[in-house]
């Protein structure tokens, strides 16, 4: 069950990540699901080109066999990869283990999130 409202995980996707050379981190899990205990997804810079263009990347299963890459926010809501639904389909039974920013080079931003307290970091 997730412990933030969709809408509140959206605003925190929206972030600008580049004035501040960061990028966000969540682990999540799917609530009663096997295969999607330690999932995780996140918002930076491209790596793979040289320009500012932001991604968008998930990986929901161990070892990253199951890794994808976008490049709005919207396909990585949208895109059916959780035993054929979406991140926002399955958002009640996400639950959120995680939410963290990190700051070049690369310093851990005190941020938490215990299942019931949630500190605003922006």
């Amino acid at each position: 069950m997730a412990e933030i409202s969709f809408k509140e995980f959206e605003r925190i996707m929206s972030q600008d990540i580049i004035d501040r050379q960061a990028c966000i981190e969540i682990w999540f899990s799917v609530d009663g699901s096997s295969i999607y205990k330690e999932c995780w997804l996140g918002k930076e810079l491209d790596h793979q080109i040289e320009s500012e263009k932001i991604c968008y990347w998930v990986g929901v299963v161990e070892g990253g066999s199951q890794g994808y890459v976008f490049y709005s926010f919207e396909d990585l809501v949208d895109t059916k990869f959780l035993d054929g639904k979406s991140i926002r389909e399955a958002w009640d039974s996400i639950t959120l283990h995680s939410v963290g920013e990190w700051i070049k080079p690369f310093v851990a931003w005190p941020t938490k999130f215990d299942g019931l307290l949630w500190e605003h970091i922006w």
